[in-house]
């Protein structure tokens, strides 16, 4: 059985910016993953700010099967400009996939401990970096395999756990270093030097 996309929904979908929210039945039932384009995972915390969790491209898994007590996802998806083709998997068939083939669950088991490693270094730049190295890492981490980032500040600010101002300073300073560029009136960043930026550390002068 050929899966079908659960987006676009119809030809105006595709054309479509917004957010798009899943059923609870369909985020416990289904694993989703961006076939093409983009997309911004986020979340509304407690106190109503809106915090991105993660921008996802092609071949990246959504991260929707988080619910809060009404049974609804926690996250939501935010359509972005070159509108993505998202396919949902049923979480059965990834059963029956490692039943059958053990050494994808084993492909799985390696994945699975990169990503802990990956997610152990943003909780020591969080807990430890200044604010230019925590933008720095951030922007690479959420541009992936590309080489820019459609995020504003206030959604970069809630990325790496800073004030609006304080990621405005650090965007200025690596700019100035000719890290990153703006573009589309600050709404999006090019990042110029990616290795520069994934190795920049507390003792730059930034």
């Amino acid at each position: 059985m050929r899966p079908s996309p659960v987006w676009p929904r119809s030809a105006t979908d595709a054309c479509t910016r917004g957010v798009w929210r899943v059923e609870a039945r369909e985020a416990r039932e289904r694993l989703f993953v961006v076939a093409h384009g983009n997309a911004r995972l986020h979340r509304s915390t407690w106190s109503g700010v809106e915090a991105t969790l993660a921008l996802k491209y092609d071949g990246d898994l959504l991260d929707l099967h988080e619910c809060d007590r009404q049974g609804n996802p926690k996250n939501d998806v935010e359509i972005l400009a070159d509108g993505p083709v998202i396919y949902g998997i049923p979480r059965v068939y990834l059963t029956d996939l490692g039943c059958a083939q053990p050494s994808f669950m084993l492909h799985m088991a390696v994945a699975l401990a990169d990503r802990v490693a990956e997610y152990q270094d943003i909780i020591v730049d969080l807990m430890t970096r200044k604010v230019e190295v925590r933008v720095a890492h951030g922007l690479v981490r959420l541009a992936g395999p590309r080489d820019a980032v459609e995020l504003t500040r206030c959604q970069l600010a809630t990325v790496v756990a800073a004030s609006r101002e304080e990621v405005g300073k650090a965007l200025k300073n690596l700019r100035t270093l000719d890290l990153i560029a703006y573009e589309d009136n600050g709404r999006s960043f090019r990042l110029l030097d990616k290795i520069g930026l994934a190795t920049l550390d507390d003792d730059a002068d930034v």
